[in-house]
């Protein structure tokens, strides 16, 4: 998979792009043949409106705002999970015969990306995603 990520545009209506990075400590998406998901929920701190929303079978539902500090909190558990996650990766591959291993990067790719659905779709929020998939854009990965 060359690109493993989502993007669509806030669910709120403030226009910005939402881009959700999809691995085994990132988002999921799910194509079930006919709706997406996207999995946890998706919190744009960084953004004026502060949305907070999930994505389930093409359907937008809020989600109650956060603190600061279960933010900051679910934050450093994220990165703790990367840094964990990335370093077992590594550890793999280091293990690996010379003659067998593959880079780093593509080792990583792959595994990251084994547990994937079938399908990407990139839209504005899910009147779009129906609107792309209805029209064929979704792209296969």
């Amino acid at each position: 998979m060359k690109y493993a990520t989502a993007i669509h545009r806030c669910c709120c209506g403030c226009g910005n792009e939402v881009v959700t990075p999809l691995s085994p400590v990132g988002w999921f998406l799910t194509f079930d043949g006919d709706s997406i998901s996207l999995d946890p929920s998706i919190g744009n701190w960084n953004f004026p409106c502060r949305s907070h929303y999930w994505i389930t079978r093409n359907k937008v539902r809020s989600a109650s705002p956060w603190s600061e500090r279960k933010i900051e909190a679910s934050r450093a558990r994220e990165h703790a999970a990367k840094v964990k996650y990335f370093h077992e990766v590594d550890m793999n591959v280091d293990a690996q015969p010379k003659s067998t291993a593959t880079h780093r990067e593509n080792r990583a790719t792959s595994q990251m990306t084994s547990r994937q659905p079938p399908h990407l779709i990139g839209s504005e929020c899910t009147r779009s995603l129906a609107r792309n998939r209805q029209r064929g854009t979704a792209h296969d990965r």
